[in-house]
């Protein structure tokens, strides 16, 4: 395994060897950016599953971000958009979305020192008539 990082652009390889079958287990990639208030992302495991993902601060209260998966035998597609927003009293608002019909969506608060209170929810979107 190794990851080589410069001026924000970073690179890793990871491989899996397994000594019972003499065969390469698993063989994965990733590359990448980071800047100050954004990160992209995009990784290739066993040559076969294509993910990216972005993820953007756009303020000191709010977060977005989006990942996607492809996968290269199945042609499968993934895809998922979130959120999260920072109200003014700290409680944290977030929500998430995918291409599966899944809509969630939590809300977080300290009660006090070491004591928080989590609210949440997943939404299966395509059985709302069921």
């Amino acid at each position: 395994n190794g990851v080589l990082m410069y001026k924000g652009w970073y690179a890793g390889y990871q491989f899996g060897y397994n000594t019972g079958t003499a065969k390469l287990a698993n063989n994965d990639v990733a590359l990448g950016y980071q800047g100050n208030d954004f990160t992209v992302h995009s990784s290739l495991a066993d040559i076969q599953d294509l993910a990216t993902s972005v993820h953007h601060k756009v303020n000191n209260k709010t977060e977005v971000g989006l990942t996607t998966h492809y996968n290269l035998q199945t042609s499968n597609v993934s895809l998922g958009l979130a959120s999260k927003y920072i109200l003014d009293d700290g409680g944290v608002l977030k929500a998430k979305v995918n291409n599966q019909g899944q809509v969630g969506v939590s809300y977080s608060q300290n009660v006090r020192d070491g004591v928080k209170l989590t609210l949440s929810t997943l939404v299966e979107g395509r059985n709302l008539n069921a």
